[in-house]
């Protein structure tokens, strides 16, 4: 069987909040190429890039503007058998290119891309995003091959035009071989790994902390992640008066916020729904704190209960909820058994199900199929 040459499309690459684009790129293919609209700030080593400004300063323009020959030019140059774009606006941009070559073309929806209504795209007043919400029903319409993360996902691009029977649900997954479980450690120590942004819920947890300390004095927090809430979270944390308890670590390159999680006895993450109508796709963070076996406390938001089997792999609550939050996430301090027992569940369930190198053989198998013309 031939290899497949698959060419990714992600307008900004390399972002550290996207570990699972490289990621899948190694798993699906040994012929993978990513090709970017912007120059590459953090290049990584094994992942070749081409990028529409090596053309001249006139291509990234062309491109905004909705002109299919920069990527063409791209595409040309990798030789590919399969566009697939990471998130809907890239669908959208690359699919006239897609079809002008006579290539099958993929397009992955992450979350905000299927969650947000029109009004939050134009809201957003980002060019890329005001022409997303004016033709994203024509993308759902399309020959693209539509991947959702999530059944939460999945629902909201049909409820935004897509049919049913041309949606797949496949879950990124995470590096299961790359890290082995350890016992939980003894010190009561939370991690949040996650953005600083309203649909993450930090405000919830910083004050589900307050309760959590006055049970486990010595309990810490580490906020790993920067945001445009960063310093609203660090006067909430005054004001609460847990700025002692309370670290707040920023953006970490991914091998140390895997090792964060790894220090600690709980992962939490007590995403909401934004006000934009955002919620929690198929959290990735979750997912890599199941494979290191380490519980979860989280929010039935989302796709979370599609990552989290609640009181098996880890104990989900109500969005908003502080009481329950600070409830579950103190138990589990208190109670090193449960807290091993639900990790180590966590473990079996990751290998089972968020193996990313045999999801990485699945969308093998579904590029397979589109190129014969069959459906996914």
């Amino acid at each position: 069987m031939s290899t497949l040459k698959v060419a990714f499309f992600r307008h900004t690459v390399f972002l550290p909040s996207e570990p699972f684009i490289p990621l899948q790129m190694r798993t699906v293919s040994d012929d993978t190429v990513l090709i970017a609209r912007d120059p590459v700030q953090r290049p990584v080593d094994d992942i070749p890039v081409i990028t529409l400004s090596d053309q001249g300063r006139t291509a990234r323009a062309a491109h905004m503007l909705g002109r299919s020959r920069p990527l063409r030019s791209a595409l040309r140059v990798a030789d590919a058998d399969v566009l697939h774009a990471q998130f809907g606006v890239e669908g959208l941009y690359s699919i006239a290119a897609a079809r002008r070559e006579g290539i099958a073309h993929f397009t992955t929806f992450h979350g905000y891309d299927a969650a947000l209504d029109r009004n939050a795209l134009l809201r957003a007043r980002k060019v890329a995003w005001v022409r997303y919400a004016a033709q994203r029903r024509a993308l759902l319409r399309s020959e693209s091959h539509l991947l959702a993360v999530s059944e939460y996902v999945a629902r909201n691009l049909v409820r935004h035009g897509a049919r049913p029977d041309r949606v797949r649900v496949h879950f990124l997954g995470t590096d299961v071989d790359a890290v082995t479980q350890s016992p939980v450690p003894e010190a009561p120590t939370i991690v949040h790994v996650a953005r600083l942004a309203e649909v993450k819920g930090g405000v919830y947890l910083l004050r589900a902390m307050r309760h959590v300390l006055r049970a486990v004095p010595d309990a810490t927090l580490r906020l790993v992640g920067s945001g445009p809430l960063e310093h609203d979270l660090r006067t909430l944390a005054d004001e609460l008066g847990i700025s002692s308890s309370v670290t707040f670590e920023g953006a970490l390159p991914h091998d140390e916020a895997i090792d964060s999680i790894r220090s600690a006895r709980v992962a939490v993450l007590p995403s909401i729904t934004s006000g934009a109508g955002q919620a929690e796709a198929a959290s990735q963070v979750l997912q890599e704190a199941a494979a290191l076996g380490r519980p979860v406390v989280a929010t039935r938001s989302g796709g979370i209960p599609e990552v989290v089997v609640d009181g098996v792999t880890g104990l989900l609550v109500p969005e908003r909820d502080v009481g329950a939050l600070a409830e579950r996430i103190t138990h589990l301090l208190q109670s090193p058994v449960d807290a091993q027992k639900l990790g180590s569940a966590g473990r079996r369930y990751a290998e089972q199900h968020f193996n990313a190198r045999v999801q990485g053989a699945l969308l093998a198998g579904l590029y397979r199929r589109a190129l014969d013309g069959r459906a996914l």
